[in-house]
């Protein structure tokens, strides 16, 4: 009933009195995470934000520390959807869903992070996000979907900071899994002629070739 009341004021915007509904609620249900989910929730909606953000980070941990995996990701969840830059909450949220066998979406949140990474330009620990994501993808065995998606922004990042021989090996990965993919042929050719890598550079063209002839693709 109490939490009907708190609901009921919070749809009415009367945040300070479902405040105290809350704590007064509290006195006779202390341990209970729902009641302290809803006045973080609270606090947020009445602008104590960072107040709001800290007490949901504890209801998180504390479901962890419950062994309630999936209730803590879910409060991580939520925490990213009002602060999409808690990068320790996001952290926390990976580790969770690689537990749970929740691979897809951990690797959706392992390729966020990188990219938030990049917008901070801190390259370096973009490409480490990077890293972690691929082997997510090889360990989960989810598919090349997700390997080649990553292994492409990886190529781009080394690409853009001039490391020819990294981004080199990350293109050789891509075509090895995905032959058809024209961007990471051409770029191996190419990389391989600015290294001074002739005849690694014409064996690579022959082999691409051979690819266009055997698909059918042979004007090209």
């Amino acid at each position: 009933q109490s939490m009907r009341r708190i609901d009921r004021l919070m749809e009415q915007e009367l945040y300070s009195s479902a405040l105290e509904e809350a704590l007064l609620t509290l006195d006779h249900a202390p341990s209970y995470l729902a009641l302290h989910k809803r006045i973080a929730e609270i606090m947020i909606r009445s602008g104590r934000t960072q107040a709001g953000y800290y007490k949901l980070n504890i209801i998180a941990e504390t479901h962890r520390v419950r062994g309630e995996s999936a209730q803590a990701a879910d409060v991580y969840t939520e925490i990213l959807q009002h602060s999409p830059v808690d990068i320790p909450a996001r952290t926390k949220l990976i580790d969770l869903l690689v537990q749970q066998d929740r691979g897809d979406e951990a690797i959706t949140q392992s390729v966020e992070l990188a990219k938030l990474y990049q917008q901070m330009a801190e390259i370096d620990l973009a490409r480490k996000a990077l890293a972690n994501s691929l082997r997510m993808a090889q360990q989960m065995s989810i598919g090349d979907g997700w390997s080649l998606k990553i292994l492409h922004v990886m190529g781009d990042i080394d690409l853009s900071r001039l490391d020819q021989r990294r981004a080199l090996r990350v293109y050789e990965q891509i075509r090895s899994i995905d032959p058809s993919d024209d961007k990471a042929r051409r770029h191996v050719i190419d990389l391989n002629l600015r290294i001074g890598q002739e005849d690694q550079a014409a064996k690579e063209l022959d082999s691409y070739l051979e690819h266009l002839v055997n698909s059918g693709s042979g004007q090209q």
